[in-house]
């Protein structure tokens, strides 16, 4: 790997079972271009039963890195894609995704009800580009002024219930259906998935995770970890122990990247 890529994103993923599952249903992957100033996370919380649930999260992340990879292919570092082209590229791996998902389904029994969440960041130098379906999330720790912002909002029936006001935050334990979602890849075989555009500072660090991790790892936790950072590696091993002392009921996934110094910026095109 290039010292160019080594210095501009530092990167680490971890994925675990879980202190009470028995099986990991999560996939992660994430990777860095040998000649752009490009950096790929992808994360994904498979559902609809031990095997359903494993293999509609690889089939979505093995999806999704390919069709990224292919693209990337085709990028120069002198002529970087538009905002526009890097949100249709991720809208278009989505898709790639589902039917990858959809189709599956039909070539092996007991997974009829397979689907994933899905989450993945494409960084450019210092310009973010996001999609998710589902309730992993994506955060970013803004260095310079301290706090944490959601970047994602839960497609889930609870969040959907504290927009309209019915619950408030603190009753999220008791709801029975807190788990139940509102969007998935492999639900349908029309996918409509929410896209996000940012531009991070050197420093700053975004994190991609599961609900295994976020539902007992608190914002103010992530908070704190990243403010006293040794480093992606070290940030991704403390989130993710901290969740199993905590006994997550669910597997525990994220990926960690810490932005640092970018070179100079080409003019943006429409490739």
């Amino acid at each position: 790997m290039s010292q160019m890529l080594s210095t501009l994103h530092d990167v680490h993923g971890l994925t675990h079972a879980g202190p009470v599952r028995a099986v990991n249903e999560d996939a992660i992957a994430w990777w860095q271009d040998t000649h752009l100033p490009l950096t790929c996370a992808i994360l994904a919380d498979g559902m609809g039963g031990h095997q359903g649930g494993a293999l509609a999260s690889q089939l979505a992340v093995d999806a999704v890195e390919d069709t990224l990879r292919e693209a990337a292919r085709h990028w120069r570092r002198d002529m970087p894609p538009s905002r526009e082209s890097r949100t249709h590229l991720l809208e278009m791996a989505a898709r790639a995704g589902n039917a990858a998902i959809c189709l599956g389904r039909t070539h092996q029994p007991g997974v009829e009800k397979m689907g994933t969440t899905l989450v993945v960041a494409l960084i450019w130098q210092q310009e973010i580009t996001l999609l998710h379906a589902g309730d992993s999330r994506a955060y970013l720790f803004h260095a310079e002024s301290g706090p944490l912002e959601q970047l994602t909002r839960d497609d889930s029936v609870v969040q959907a219930m504290l927009d309209e006001g019915a619950i408030r935050a603190e009753d999220i334990p008791n709801i029975p259906y807190r788990n139940v979602l509102t969007n998935a890849l492999g639900i349908q075989d029309t996918l409509h998935c929410t896209t996000t555009q940012l531009t991070a500072r050197p420093g700053d660090v975004l994190l991609l995770c599961s609900d295994g991790l976020h539902d007992v790892v608190s914002a103010d936790d992530i908070r704190h970890q990243f403010s006293q950072s040794m480093g992606a590696r070290a940030d991704a091993e403390a989130l993710m122990q901290l969740s199993l002392r905590r006994r997550t009921p669910d597997n525990s996934s994220l990926i960690v990247v810490r932005l640092n110094e970018s070179g100079p910026r080409a003019p943006e095109t429409d490739i």
